[in-house]
């Protein structure tokens, strides 16, 4: 997996040495009860458990770099970010899965598949400005309250993203791998 270039993030392949930065960011139940699969609490042990799985599983999983790890993005299979409370509201998460997304339909993806649990207006915001359509609802396991809830599932498709593309934080590299292989 190559490192990804946005206008002020390097996304890059997940390190070891990563895990004690995203531990103390999806630490907090106010970050993880919007995300399915991390629990809460999520000591650092877990996430190096977590970062060898994906890197043993070829995951397209990216850490969010500004100097510092402040999130992860990536698919797997479906689109999923979550940023750091202390770099949220900066627009890290748009600029993120935008680059992932690109990347994606560069590799000859026509659709891309992501969801947002209701009730979480930001990541609702960030996949709409992506171009992200809801195709249906459902429930899912939320890993850090052990309780079910209702995800929107979403899909967005090669022309939607080349569409929204104009409004977003891309590269002139990131922008020439939007349009068909």
């Amino acid at each position: 997996m190559e490192t990804l270039l946005t206008p002020r993030l390097r996304l890059r392949p997940p390190r070891d040495e990563d895990a004690e930065a995203l531990s103390a960011g999806s630490n907090r139940l106010d970050v993880a009860r919007w995300l399915i699969r991390v629990p809460h609490p999520n000591p650092p042990e877990a996430v190096r458990v977590f970062l060898a799985r994906i890197r043993a599983a070829s995951a397209r999983v990216h850490v969010v770099d500004d100097g510092a790890p402040r999130g992860l993005v990536g698919l797997d299979p479906e689109l999923g970010y979550w940023i750091a409370p202390e770099a949220q509201g900066l627009g890290y998460a748009t600029e993120a899965a935008a680059a992932v997304v690109a990347e994606a339909f560069a590799r000859g993806a026509e659709t891309l598949a992501a969801g947002h649990l209701v009730g979480n207006h930001r990541s609702a915001r960030v996949l709409s400005r992506l171009g992200f359509r809801e195709t249906g609802r459902g429930r899912v396991a939320v890993a850090s309250t052990g309780e079910e809830a209702e995800q929107v599932e979403m899909a967005l498709a090669r022309a939607a993203f080349a569409a929204a593309a104009p409004g977003l934080p891309l590269t002139p590299a990131a922008r020439s791998g939007i349009a068909a292989p």
